[in-house]
Parts: structure tokens; sequence; C-alpha cells
């Protein structure tokens, strides 16, 4: 198994995604995807070969590729400028959002350029409101995304 650095902030980055995707040891398809996931959220395995739909895992198998999606994800979004000057729980909901995006995100401003310029610029309200636009405009749902992702949130 490939242990990723286990202080304090990896920790939190790590029990935080674990917690928002949760362990299926069964491939499944969510309505409206044409891709498998399995474990904590993978969807591809280490090769880049596609979960299929027979699929199991076991708990160490799956916390084994999510090291692996995490550090790959990591790589890349942590190189943005700015990146490092985000406060951390800033920079856990990035990786929490390059998880489940993919690390290639930052190469789509066309798409993503919104979160990509408020990371470059390390502008952490502005990572907030992408939340707000991922939860679909719904507050409460942008409150909980972001307590899943790492934020605090005031007025609670």
């Amino acid at each position: 198994m490939h242990p990723i650095d286990m202080d304090k902030y990896d920790k939190k980055r790590l029990d935080l995604i674990r917690k928002y995707e949760g362990y299926d040891p069964k491939a499944y398809q969510l309505d409206g995807e044409n891709f498998y996931t399995i474990g904590y959220g993978s969807t591809e395995y280490k090769d880049g070969s596609p979960i299929g739909a027979n699929d199991t895992i076991s708990q160490d198998a799956a916390q084994e590729l999510l090291n692996h999606h995490i550090d790959r994800s990591r790589a890349k979004v942590s190189k943005l400028e700015g990146y490092s000057k985000l406060p951390i729980n800033a920079q856990v909901a990035v990786d929490s959002f390059a998880y489940n995006s993919g690390p290639n995100f930052i190469d789509d401003d066309k798409g993503f350029g919104t979160i990509n310029n408020a990371i470059k610029t390390a502008e952490d309200k502005e990572i907030m409101k992408q939340l707000f636009k991922e939860a679909g405009g719904d507050k409460i749902k942008a409150k909980k995304l972001a307590k899943q992702r790492g934020y605090s949130v005031k007025g609670e």
C-alpha cells in the first residue's frame, strides 16, 4: 500500500474525501452517468482502465486507489500559482474538487475558469462561490458541501 503523508492536514483531507465519498465494495453507476464507480469514489484503476460493472474491491485496495488518485490530483493542482497561499481549509476544498472533477480541470479555463482563477489568485471566497454554483445555487446544499469540503461556515 502506498501511504500518503499523514500530517494533520493530509489526514483531514483524506478523512473528508472518504466521508464525502463513502465506501462501496461493489461497482455502481449513478443515474445519468456512463461510467462505474467503486471504493471511495474511484472511476478508474491506477493504470487508467475503467471500473467494470461487476468489479469488487476490498477496503484496503480501495484505500490504496484513493491514495493514488489523491496524490495524482494534488500533484497537478498544488502547482497552481496561489494554491500554497490559500488557507488549509480552502486547499482541502480544492483537493476534494480536483478528486471529484479530475486534476485536468485546471487546463480547462472555459469550463472551470472561475475556480481556476480563484486558485491562482488565492481568493478563498471565490472558491466558496464555486461550491455554491456546484450545489445548483441552493444555499443549504452549498453550506453542506462547504462543510464536507472542510470550510468553516459562518452563522452555524
